[in-house]
């Protein structure tokens, strides 16, 4: 038994460190300020920012965060905002015009950064109801700006979310249900 609890021990204590990754974000509206070149299917399109918060995600210098744009729900992307060691870059969703390419906020880390306090784009949103979740990537490049791969991929989350569980609080429960069942067992 005592094997068993000192296994039980180490484990919590390595699931402590267990951080899930995950950007959130927050959807902000805008003043009727819209960009010149704005189009849309709408008869007036509503223009918002996305204000993002990195978890659990730290980038190394020649990491870029990629968060994907669908040209059928957003418009022309301006005004991105990150902070400093960061290089930041805005590829409009659909161009050139007709080619259905999404959209891109790239921020590149030029400089080892283990946190990223926020992330901003303003943009014009084409879809009905609120602007949501959006696709991002983060990839690896060398010094010469050659593609090494992806790391990590996923889906953005809404700040104002229902609390999701941690890992590590998970695997805590986890391991006291088994303990428990470990002292049943040996009664």
């Amino acid at each position: 038994m005592s094997y068993l609890l000192r296994t039980l021990i180490l484990v919590g204590v390595l699931a402590s460190h267990v951080v899930a990754a995950s950007i959130t974000y927050e959807v902000v509206p805008l003043p009727a300020q819209v960009p010149t070149g704005a189009q849309g299917g709408q008869a007036e399109p509503r223009a918002f920012e996305y204000r993002y918060r990195l978890f659990g995600i730290s980038l190394l210098a020649g990491q870029e965060l990629d968060i994907k744009f669908d040209p059928a729900l957003y418009g022309p992307l301006w005004n991105p905002s990150a902070p400093l060691g960061l290089d930041v870059l805005v590829l409009q969703p659909d161009n050139p015009p007709g080619s259905g390419l999404p959209g891109d906020l790239s921020v590149l880390a030029l400089a080892d950064l283990p946190t990223i306090d926020l992330l901003s784009v303003d943009f014009i949103f084409l879809g009905a109801g609120m602007p949501g979740p959006q696709t991002f990537f983060i990839n690896s490049y060398d010094s010469n700006g050659a593609f090494l791969g992806e790391i990590l991929s996923g889906t953005t989350a809404p700040a104002s979310g229902a609390a999701v569980p941690e890992p590590a609080a998970l695997l805590l429960v986890g391991l006291g249900l088994l303990l428990l069942g470990a002292r049943a067992v040996k009664r």
